[in-house]
């Protein structure tokens, strides 16, 4: 890739991020360097730190987890202190209370998971059941 083109997708990128937050969504930074995009995300922040949050309610039951990844409508959506978990698309890892080191890429993947561990699921409805 040239790096006139690579600079034009970073840029279309930054433009599409920017229109999300100012027009869909908020932006919060949290002292626990946490930050969400969109809104209903976790609002309980008791302890968890390194953690990133892009759509609407995710990680919305955080309280101790740290090093999380959620991306998509209620991705880790129920994790409380599960830690190192990556989550991307609707309800991925959904049901993850205290699960740690999971990886969820696909609407709905590993959506039962509740405290499994170092599972990879990849796909819409990845082992959709416990």
């Amino acid at each position: 890739m040239n790096m006139q083109r690579h600079y034009s997708l970073v840029s279309d990128l930054f433009q599409a991020a920017l229109v999300f937050v100012l027009l869909l969504g908020t932006l919060r930074v949290s002292e626990a360097q946490m930050i969400f995009f969109g809104s209903g995300g976790s609002t309980n922040m008791a302890s968890p730190t390194d953690s990133v949050a892009l759509g609407y309610g995710t990680l919305a039951n955080n309280s101790g987890g740290n090093y999380n990844t959620a991306m998509g409508l209620k991705a880790l959506f129920s994790n409380t202190t599960g830690f190192d978990n990556s989550a991307y698309g609707q309800s991925a890892l959904y049901a993850n209370t205290t699960g740690y080191a999971n990886v969820a890429i696909g609407n709905f993947a590993l959506f039962y998971n509740t405290t499994g561990y170092e599972n990879t699921a990849n796909g819409v409805d990845a082992a959709p059941s416990p």
